[in-house]
């Protein structure tokens, strides 16, 4: 739930919402510099999506098409996980009887709290899809979900290094990662 409040509030800030002042009223608000500088950051998320095949149609992913998307799915994940970082944090000042047990590994699962977070990031766009899914998905603004997944997390040094993904991996493809803030 807190990335999908995450990612509608990183909205405001995407390439459309960026270009609204605080009164709602279009305005380049920017100065030439952080204009700039934000340009850029976005161009990495059209290149990065850019890269992505989607093999059962042979046909790439328009990462300038998609590109407010994937910067809300990136921002999202981002403050949704530093959310949960305070929640635990929190929860470790509180009185012994109100805190979470040392570990809070799943039983009969080899995974730390953070390896589970990512998961059930991924886990909101799990789904069965059919040619017709991914020709509809295409033309669409959203990624399709399984580039979703993959381009936000392989964006995300947290990720990284939760799955201890090496640096030039599929997951882990460069060190500079496509981020807006």
């Amino acid at each position: 739930m807190g990335y999908i409040v995450g990612h509608e509030i990183n909205h405001g800030f995407d390439t459309m919402g960026a270009m609204f002042d605080s009164e709602k009223d279009i305005r380049n608000w920017w100065s030439n510099k952080s204009g700039k500088v934000y340009n850029e950051r976005t161009e990495c998320f059209v290149k990065h999506f850019n890269n992505y095949l989607i093999p059962e149609i042979n046909r790439t992913i328009n990462g300038e098409k998609n590109k407010d998307e994937n910067i809300a799915d990136s921002g999202g994940l981002r403050q949704s996980l530093s959310a949960y970082r305070n929640f635990i944090k929190n929860k470790i000042k509180m009185p012994k009887s109100e805190q979470m047990p040392k570990s809070e590994q799943m039983p009969g699962m080899d995974h730390s709290p953070e390896q589970l977070f990512f998961l059930g990031f991924a886990q909101v766009y799990c789904a069965a899809y059919k040619i017709t899914d991914y020709w509809r998905e295409v033309s669409d603004v959203h990624t399709t979900n399984k580039f979703r997944v993959i381009g936000a997390l392989s964006n995300n040094g947290d990720f990284a290094t939760a799955y201890n993904c090496p640096l030039g991996s599929p997951m882990n493809p460069k060190t500079e990662k496509c981020r807006i803030w």
